[in-house]
C-alpha cells in the first residue's frame, strides 16, 4: 500500500498512523519532485487495506497535505523487479491472505 503526502513531517505521521493501525510492515519512504513523500507498507491485503484507511483518515483530520492512495491485493512477483522491496526477511509471507 502506498500513501503519497506533501512533506517529510506528514510522511512520518502517516507512518506512525499506519504501523499502529493494522499488522503491516513499513517498507520505505521515496522522495519524489515538488515535496512528495510515498510512504509505503506491505502486509496481508485486509491489513494494508486498514492501515491506508487509517492512514488518509489522519491526514483527512490534520489536514496535511494529502496526494493519493492505492492499494495493490495479492501483487504480481514481478512487481519486486519494477518496484524492489528492501528489508523484511524475504519472504513471500506477506502475499498469503
Amino acid at each position: 500500500g502506498v500513501i503519497e503526502v506533501r512533506g517529510m513531517p506528514a510522511a512520518l505521521e502517516v507512518a506512525d498512523v499506519m504501523t499502529k493501525a493494522a499488522q503491516v510492515q513499513f517498507v520505505r519512504f521515496d522522495t519524489l519532485a515538488a515535496g512528495l513523500v510515498s510512504v509505503i507498507v506491505r502486509g496481508a491485503t485486509g491489513e494494508v487495506q486498514t492501515s491506508v484507511q487509517a492512514g488518509v483518515d489522519g491526514l483527512r483530520r490534520n489536514r496535511a497535505s494529502y496526494a493519493g492512495h492505492h492499494v495493490i491485493p495479492c501483487p504480481d512477483g514481478n512487481v519486486e523487479a519494477v518496484l524492489p522491496i528492501v528489508g523484511g526477511s524475504g519472504s513471500d509471507e506477506w502475499l498469503i491472505d
